[in-house]
């Protein structure tokens, strides 16, 4: 038996289910013999694998494994390693995130350019696999209330009609998704750097933008004064995909460092799931749908997209077909799969 221990069991965060809960329940659906980690079998376990662990008390479990012969895989899905701010408890992180990996019998991580950054940072006497990020299925592994999932889709059909409305008064829908984010991590900030082209553009195609994230505040902040009309939505698991589906461009722009480089690509990937083109900048994981999106080029992007709707639906298209063939769970669940049966067989 394998277990998989996630730093977290909270389905509403994005790592837990993307890297944890999606490939897990597509695993055990193959009857593949794994589970979420439960302490209670712990001598049972060959392989534990814990995902984006940083505290002392996880250190010392997975030590006390090794002890007694499980096999450890550790997964990480974001740069560590960089503290530009030299916080200190991103230090502390650091530490034991060294520990940890000098600690696995094998060490997993989302991108290849993090796969660089963990060789350069540590001497490891194993290779790095690197397994991605798969697509979100629509329909979740996390079970909800009734009451959550009929608010979710009242909501989801409230904006679906309020965008159609704005349309039909010529008014194009982008939208952004995500987290607040920080200082040097990325999000919300994010999208001061194109408020330049989004004005431009509004000016010839009339424009609005959604905000689905998890700060009204940071929101507020970021999106004071502009002159492109813009709306908040809070984020949640059940609303967000079919509120995201219902625009016509989503944007992600990134302010390129050493933490930002190394994400995965999925939220460009669903958005192109969701049916949603993309105006992006360019990261190395997003050069795999560099012919489904448009990447870098803001301004002459988004009016080339507003103008040509054709355009839209043909990456759109093209994206979905790089996402059937390379990012669908369960092509992602294999290569976890090949990961686990390569720890047993060590």
């Amino acid at each position: 038996m394998i277990g998989w221990w996630p730093y977290s069991y909270d389905p509403s965060v994005a790592s837990v289910r993307i890297r944890c809960l999606h490939p897990l329940a597509a695993l055990q659906r193959a009857g593949y013999p794994i589970e979420l980690y439960d302490p209670r079998n712990a001598g049972r376990y060959r392989v534990v694998l814990f995902s984006k662990h940083f505290s002392q008390q996880s250190l010392e479990a997975a030590q006390a494994l090794k002890r007694n012969g499980t096999r450890i895989i550790y997964d990480l899905c974001d740069n560590y390693f960089s503290n530009p701010e030299e916080q200190e408890k991103r230090q502390e992180k650091m530490g034991r995130l060294s520990q940890f990996l000098d600690l696995a019998d094998r060490v997993v991580v989302s991108t290849d350019a993090l796969a660089e950054v963990v060789a350069a940072q540590m001497k490891l006497t194993q290779p790095v696999t690197v397994v991605g990020d798969a697509v979100e299925p629509r329909a979740n592994v996390v079970r909800l209330s009734l009451w959550r999932s009929w608010f979710g889709a009242a909501k989801v059909w409230y904006w679906a009609q309020r965008l159609r409305s704005q349309r039909r008064q010529g008014r194009h829908a982008l939208v952004w998704f995500g987290n607040r984010g920080s200082s040097f991590a990325g999000g919300i900030r994010d999208l001061a750097t194109i408020r330049d082209a989004l004005e431009a553009v509004n000016r010839d195609y009339p424009l609005t933008l959604t905000v689905i994230s998890n700060s009204r505040r940071g929101y507020k902040e970021t999106v004071e004064g502009w002159s492109v009309p813009t709306r908040y939505i809070a984020w949640d698991l059940v609303s967000a995909p079919g509120i995201i589906a219902a625009h016509d461009v989503a944007v992600i722009p990134i302010v390129a460092n050493p933490i930002t480089v190394c994400k995965t690509n999925n939220r460009l990937a669903a958005a192109l799931h969701l049916g949603v083109a993309v105006v992006a900048d360019p990261i190395p994981s997003y050069e795999a749908f560099s012919g489904a999106c448009i990447l870098g080029d803001w301004e002459a992007g988004l009016r080339r997209y507003l103008a040509d709707s054709s355009l839209r639906q043909r990456h759109v298209a093209e994206g979905r077909a790089i996402i059937e063939r390379d990012w669908k769970i369960e092509r992602i669940a294999e290569q976890w799969k090949a990961l686990f049966d390569a720890a047993l067989q060590d």
